[in-house]
């Protein structure tokens, strides 16, 4: 009877499969144990990472609110936060290093209005208007919003800015500080002259005599003068219309009527007329902001940025890589576990 202990005799060279390695007749002698089971498989982990990054983004959510990219400053959870909004630059239809649109402040009034974090918003200015439009915009949002508004006006807050501060709640303006220039203008460019010198002409064919008015080849006459200055006046009652019903008793009516004629006014003498409610500076602006907001003592501050890194960008950018973390470790496991396909 054979033993079953007892080793295995080494084969001879005569009795070896030429075609089998050692290594080979060796793994067929003494087997590999399989390999151990860890206990997770990747779906087991595809869950736990879907479920983490579901938990810190609710997390975050309820921390820092749906309001989109901001910069915080001296901010306690639960405090109440004066939105700064900047008005600064050029007034336009779109922003450009040297303007801002008036879409992109609309769209932070609009997060501040939203933000329950936010009690009170507190507007930037330093810009000398421009455009009628773009000014009026933004002064319809204000006018809009539910929350306090508070205006401070430091280096220029002059024409469309000015508008834009009447239409807030409070203004608070640097004593020497440029503001006023209420007025409308429209400037009409001739090239006329320079095309001469040049030898160059410009042929007009238009369905009309004013079809081609304010046209920078032609000297204007007094037709074209009349119809622009229609536009100009029209705008321009628009304007003090407003800022009469926005200031209300505040204004000094007789005072006000003097300056219509486009002069700026240091932050003193629109004081004086009643234009603005005080002179100070911005820390003080932003205490008023605060006491309108019922915020007690300094308060913390939140701004809205525009193209900056965001928390929604952060997990738009791990949901990617997880997603094609999983894809790529699906696909190469995808034949040794026949329940699992992915397309």
């Amino acid at each position: 009877m054979n033993n079953p202990r007892a080793p295995i005799p080494p084969k001879s060279s005569l009795d070896r499969d030429p075609h089998v390695t050692a290594w080979e007749e060796e793994e067929s002698l003494h087997p590999r144990a399989p390999p151990r089971n860890t206990g997770r498989s990747l779906r087991d982990w595809a869950v736990l990472g879907a479920g983490v990054l579901l938990v810190v983004y609710v997390i975050s959510f309820l921390v820092f609110g749906a309001s989109g990219p901001r910069e915080s400053s001296g901010f306690t959870f639960g405090q109440s936060l004066v939105a700064i909004v900047p008005i600064q630059g050029e007034i336009s239809s779109a922003s450009s290093a040297s303007s801002v649109g008036y879409q992109e402040i609309i769209d932070q009034l609009e997060q501040a209005d939203a933000d329950p974090s936010v009690s009170v918003i507190l507007l930037d200015i330093d810009s000398g208007g421009g455009s009628v439009v773009a000014s009026k915009q933004i002064v319809a949002k204000i006018r809009s919003v539910k929350k306090p508004v508070v205006s401070w006006i430091g280096e220029l807050g002059a024409s469309g800015a000015y508008y834009a501060a009447a239409a807030s709640d409070h203004i608070v303006a640097d004593s020497d500080s440029i503001t006023g220039s209420i007025g409308v203008i429209s400037l009409q460019p001739n090239v006329e002259q320079l095309l001469e010198k040049l030898g160059i002409s410009m042929i007009d064919i238009s369905s009309g005599p004013l079809k081609g008015a304010g046209s920078p080849f032609d000297e204007f006459t007094d037709e074209e003068k009349q119809l622009f200055q229609v536009l100009v006046n029209q705008a321009f009652e628009g304007f003090v219309s407003d800022v009469k019903a926005f200031r209300g008793d505040k204004l000094d009516q007789l005072k006000f009527s003097e300056v219509l004629d486009g002069r700026i006014l240091s932050g003193k003498q629109a004081l004086e007329i009643g234009l603005i409610d005080q002179t100070g500076t911005r820390e003080e602006a932003l205490l008023k902001a605060a006491e309108l907001g019922g915020i007690n003592g300094k308060p913390g501050t939140v701004s809205y940025v525009k193209d900056t890194f965001s928390l929604s960008e952060l997990f738009f950018s791990a949901g990617a890589s997880f997603g094609e973390g999983l894809k790529s470790g699906i696909n190469k496991s995808a034949k040794a576990d026949a329940g699992l396909s992915a397309k």
